[in-house]
């Protein structure tokens, strides 16, 4: 019986770190930041974050644009996109 229950928690534990790693690709790819304040606060929170991991990269950024110029059906796609191309700064440095 002691192996079925320590079988049990070492089945457990790898299923709480799976959801754990699901959930971080998940906010990866679309950050709840995007859905709660809007693109520019994702991409500023992004950014923030990126300089955190890649601390010999800075980054700068312009955006001269106001948040409800920018149709819903294309902030995933521009924060996607944006993250792709800073990571890929990264593969460089």
């Amino acid at each position: 019986m002691q192996g079925s229950s320590e079988a049990l928690e070492d089945l457990s534990s790898g299923l709480a770190q799976i959801i754990g790693e699901v959930r971080r690709i998940m906010a990866d790819l679309r950050p709840s930041i995007l859905d709660d304040l809007g693109i520019l606060p994702a991409l500023n929170w992004f950014c923030r974050e990126y300089e955190k991991t890649y601390s010999q990269i800075s980054v700068q950024k312009e955006m001269g644009i106001s948040e409800d110029e920018v149709p819903d059906s294309l902030k995933t796609a521009i924060f996607r996109i944006s993250q792709e191309a800073l990571n890929n700064v990264a593969k460089t440095q």
